[in-house]
């Protein structure tokens, strides 16, 4: 598994979850189906609140909240096989700099949306209803 992981460029994802991953997760898990489900809980529930921390640490220009923000959830995301939006709180780690404010908004935008998306598909996965 790679440090950074990289949604296969030539053949993403057609889901928000990449199923391969899943799949590896729930075979080191040994299928234990109440531990996914919590670290899907894990994953899900505050997904709101770390979305308005993270816009706004961007409105205030607050760089190194929005880094640790993007930081967090990249490795969460790419454990439970989120690699597009691993890869977008990667890209904004980058662009924390005060001169590429208006880059790092749409790109919290992009990542905002596959938050959601990727909560979406975790709950699907496991029977969850959105909270």
């Amino acid at each position: 598994m790679p440090l950074t992981p990289q949604p296969d460029r030539d053949h993403p994802s057609p889901t928000p979850i990449d199923a391969q991953r899943w799949d590896d997760l729930a075979r080191m898990l040994h299928g234990n189906a109440d531990v996914l489900h919590d670290l899907v809980r894990t994953f899900v529930d505050p997904a709101p609140e770390e979305d308005a921390a993270l816009r706004s640490a961007i409105d205030a220009a607050d760089w190194p909240r929005m880094r640790r923000l993007a930081h967090r959830l990249k490795g969460s995301a790419a454990a439970l096989g989120a690699l597009r939006l691993a890869q977008l709180c990667q890209e904004l780690e980058q662009l924390a700099d005060p001169d590429l404010q208006a880059l790092a908004a749409t790109t919290a935008a992009r990542l905002i949306s596959e938050h959601q998306a990727a909560c979406g598909d975790l709950n699907q996965r496991t029977g969850r209803r959105p909270s």
